[in-house]
């Protein structure tokens, strides 16, 4: 009468004997391992890196490999990805030095306005431009007892390239609508040739300092102003404002992302100087 274990087992509904199931889409993890092999030999593309960087979140396991891919990209897409990912799993931070220690730059593509927000990742984009090469320091006035003799020394190194905006009110009834940049560009000889100054100085050619002596100068600069709040640091296009949340981009991370357009630079300066 058919005990349990006993006799073949009925065959599923809707199968056919001797016919073999046809496999399933791959799982997320597949799919995340697959893009990690093929990050080995190719470069990925933005879709690919925002990709990676959604199923890290969702399998937190595979987090450190995933930082590990993209860092090993050092392309824009990779950092955007990169900075969707807590600066506390191991690899984001040592990808992003790669990534700006090569001299990586932010890819902006523009958009027609009328395309709904929603949808735009769907749509093409009507022109894609690069930022120019670029580190940079805005910085409020601060009631900090340091930053009158900070501010002081700003201005002894960078001199008229010390940018001063007024916001709002006139700085005498509010100091913190008074905003400070420094900014130190990329190096000369590539920078008369970059399209890319089109967009950010069209009416005057961009000061450039002295970039071996000030390199040093806007370090220390930024090792102290940026623990001010409000600070903000840019580099080649990307926007790390001041905060203390650990997984974010905090002045301690920053320290080293500036070393790196440092050295990047200070190379591509001896590069542009050899005969």
């Amino acid at each position: 009468m058919g005990s349990a274990g006993h006799g073949p087992r009925p065959a599923p509904s809707g199968s056919r004997p001797g016919v073999e199931a046809i496999p399933g889409p791959p799982s997320e993890l597949e799919r995340l391992d697959q893009l990690v092999a093929r990050s080995e030999s190719a470069t990925l593309s933005a879709a690919e890196c925002q990709r990676l960087a959604t199923l890290a979140h969702r399998i937190p396991g595979r987090q450190r490999r995933v930082a590990g891919a993209l860092g090993n990209q050092r392309s824009a897409p990779a950092v955007d990805a990169l900075l969707r990912t807590p600066s506390t799993v191991p690899g984001v931070v040592e990808g992003l030095f790669r990534a700006f220690r090569a001299g990586v730059r932010r890819i902006h593509a523009d958009l027609p306005a009328e395309v709904p927000v929603r949808s735009r990742e769907d749509r093409a984009p009507t022109e894609i431009w690069t930022s120019p090469a670029v580190l940079a320091l805005d910085f409020r006035s601060s009631r900090s007892r340091q930053f009158p003799a900070l501010l002081r020394r700003a201005r002894l190194s960078f001199g008229s390239a010390l940018e001063r905006l007024e916001l709002g009110a006139p700085a005498t009834k509010n100091p913190n609508n008074t905003v400070y940049r420094l900014a130190l560009w990329g190096p000369a000889p590539r920078l008369a040739d970059d399209p890319a100054l089109d967009r950010w100085r069209p009416d005057t050619t961009p000061q450039v300092p002295e970039l071996p002596a000030l390199a040093d100068e806007f370090t220390w600069l930024h090792g102290q102003l940026g623990k001010l709040r409000g600070t903000r640091l840019w580099i080649n296009g990307w926007c790390f404002p001041h905060t203390r949340v650990r997984a974010e981009i905090t002045h301690a991370v920053q320290v080293h992302l500036v070393r790196a357009w440092v050295e990047w630079a200070r190379e591509t300066v001896g590069e542009g100087a050899a005969p």
